[in-house]
């Protein structure tokens, strides 16, 4: 899309995107190893003793508003736990946090400076009582980086109320629909998107996993962290690679083609913009040295086989087309192994196509087993680059 805002070379917000939101356990500040010493300090207190409680527990119920997070907690208690009990715990609780020493994650705060670069408006939405969220912004140094903040108060409820959410919107003057937010947990996604909010973005940095998130599909895009993606070629040394992706799969298909370029790879992407990680990848292909002009081949495996376009004299584009007897709607739309649908590596396709400055054409010769079929796709692209290097 034209008009897209980049942030930190990581993240890609579609055009009319004026604010981004950030949920702060989990996604600014790492706070569940402390959260257990909290848990069990507040426990020890009012109920004599902790041993009880589980980081597991503690996990699961980690994006709850901390009253609904304790009512859950205490249902594994030894003994029945009173509403003054309960009352006690949540306020011990609430009142260490306020002091406890959070740190920020990796990568969070140079996103949120990037997001202020940017232009954009930055706000905070978190299931915290709202003094409580500013008092642990302030102690980890962000307070004065964002615009305004969202938590429980008066009338706005916890999260997966959609309250939080639109209580940010409505502090920085922008319409839900403008802001993407950020989230690690499923009943988080759950808010900004009943808030209509227009981009959602997961990270793996709290208590959720990252197959978790991307499976849930309340998200756009996927992080495994916010780290700022890293490559390096081995000319002449295919067999040394490492390549670390969101996804097994997208990864083989990245070392069939540097395989076929005829080097090794050592590559670390963290989210699952297959588009943007293409551009990315395809900027550094170009790197290598490719002769203008273009350059054809056919791709192989067992019952899997593609023909590849690489013509740098036309503009970037992918073209991604059949023999007449496949049906191409139902081949994109198929999972193959981690990777949900197909139309996710033409995406990587398209992306690698715009890095290179390239148009890519791919026509698939057969389909019997969708994982052959896209290593025959992936194993062309490689050899055709390889030849235009070569040629060069």
């Amino acid at each position: 899309m034209s008009n897209e805002i980049e942030l930190c070379g990581l993240l890609t917000l579609p055009e009319g995107i004026q604010a981004l939101v950030f949920d702060m356990d989990g996604v600014l500040i790492d706070s569940i190893a402390a959260d257990l010493d909290l848990c069990q300090h507040a426990a020890d207190a009012v109920l004599g003793a902790s041993d009880w409680l589980l980081r597991d527990q503690i996990i699961a119920h980690f994006a709850l508003h901390p009253e609904a997070f304790w009512i859950e907690l205490v249902k594994d208690a030894p003994r029945n736990v009173t509403q003054s009990e309960l009352e006690d715990l949540v306020r011990i609780y609430n009142t260490a946090r306020q002091t406890a020493g959070f740190v920020t994650l990796p990568g969070a705060v140079a996103l949120l400076h990037s997001t202020k670069a940017a232009g954009l408006k930055v706000a905070v939405a978190s299931s915290n009582d709202l003094e409580i969220v500013e008092a642990i912004l302030t102690n980890v140094g962000l307070a004065s980086e964002v615009d305004a903040v969202a938590g429980i108060e008066d009338g706005v409820a916890g999260k997966p109320s959609p309250d939080i959410y639109l209580k940010a919107a409505e502090r920085l003057d922008v319409p839900p629909q403008t802001c993407a937010f950020v989230e690690d947990s499923i009943t988080g996604l759950q808010a900004g998107q009943t808030a209509g909010y227009g981009y959602a973005i997961a990270v793996a940095t709290g208590a959720t996993s990252i197959a978790t998130l991307s499976d849930s599909d309340l998200a756009h895009v996927t992080f495994s962290a916010f780290a700022p993606p890293h490559i390096r070629f081995i000319d002449g040394q295919p067999t040394d690679k490492s390549i670390l992706t969101p996804n097994d799969f997208v990864s083989h298909m990245v070392e069939h083609i540097a395989w076929r370029l005829g080097t090794g790879i050592v590559l670390k992407w963290p989210s699952t913009d297959w588009t943007a990680m293409g551009r990315w990848l395809g900027a550094h292909i170009h790197t290598l040295g490719l002769k203008r002009g273009s350059a054809a081949s056919l791709g192989m495996i067992d019952d899997g086989a593609a023909e590849c376009l690489v013509d740098f004299d036309r503009p970037p584009e992918t073209h991604f087309s059949g023999h007449h007897s496949l049906d191409l709607p139902l081949i994109l739309d198929m999972r193959v192994e981690q990777v949900g649908a197909g139309q996710e590596l033409i995406d990587l396709l398209n992306g690698i196509s715009d890095g290179l400055g390239a148009r890519i054409e791919i026509r698939l010769c057969t389909f019997e087993d969708p994982h052959h079929s896209w290593e025959g796709v992936y194993r062309a692209l490689g050899i055709t680059l390889n030849r235009l290097r070569l040629a060069a």
